[in-house]
């Protein structure tokens, strides 16, 4: 049994130590999952799932009028603001209620279609990146919905990529992961990384996000079509 358990700095996870605090898993853990990005040109991208790879938005929607939790044409736009219940005339407390039975029921994150553009924009990254990691937060109210949300996204990305050419990290904490590059579509900007290309992922509902440079490190808005010119004026400028 371990003397004593220390804290991994990135991603707050725990892991066994001697009395002196030494920890040789804590390092191993470390230098697999939170090397220091950099060197001869980029090696590391961390990716957002929902929003960017997976149309969560969209599956959502077909479940709640499916199951007439709102009226059919709630699902006729897509929200235009980060606090989707409000767009779809619901209340926070029953969008998070309909939240977990779309996943126990109805395969929530496992029967949608990828974002436009994303098994090709994936394609791209593989073949430009060393290292494709995709970076989603899977925390639900209960543990049964959270286990099955992160197994439900594993089966679709073993779908639509090479399972073995992509790491996947659950993690709400997910600037404890470093890249060079960072894509996300939440307007935020909590997943941003000072010194990274940071690339807020364009939706409808991130167009009103506003961010400080000096906060969040380069920020630029993008989608699929037109990533890889992004991601070549960058490593330009660096």
């Amino acid at each position: 049994m371990a003397e004593c358990w220390i804290k991994c700095a990135y991603c707050e996870t725990w892991h066994p130590a001697d009395r002196d605090g030494r920890s040789p898993e804590l390092a191993l853990h470390v230098q697999r999952y939170h090397p220091k990005p950099g060197g001869e040109g980029m090696k590391t991208v961390n990716v957002d799932m929902d929003g960017v790879i997976y149309d969560f938005v969209g599956t959502f929607a077909k479940i709640a009028v499916e199951q007439r939790w709102m009226p059919a044409e709630a699902g006729d736009s897509p929200p235009t603001q980060w606090a989707m219940w409000k767009h779809w005339g619901i209340s926070r407390y029953m969008f998070y209620q309909m939240f977990d039975v779309a996943i126990l029921r109805h395969g929530l994150f496992q029967i949608g279609d990828p974002v436009p553009g994303a098994v090709d924009g994936l394609a791209y990254l593989l073949d430009r990146f060393e290292r494709v990691r995709v970076v989603t937060s899977k925390q639900m109210k209960t543990p049964e919905a959270a286990t099955a949300a992160q197994q439900q996204c594993l089966a679709w990305l073993a779908r639509h990529v090479n399972p073995s050419a992509i790491e996947v990290a659950f993690t709400s904490n997910k600037r404890g992961y470093l890249a060079d590059v960072v894509i996300d579509d939440k307007p935020t900007l909590q997943w941003t990384q000072k010194g990274a290309l940071n690339v807020l992922f364009d939706q409808p509902w991130n167009q009103m996000s506003h961010y400080k440079t000096e906060d969040h490190g380069y920020v630029v808005r993008a989608g699929w079509k037109g990533l890889d010119r992004v991601i070549e004026i960058w490593e330009g400028m660096k």
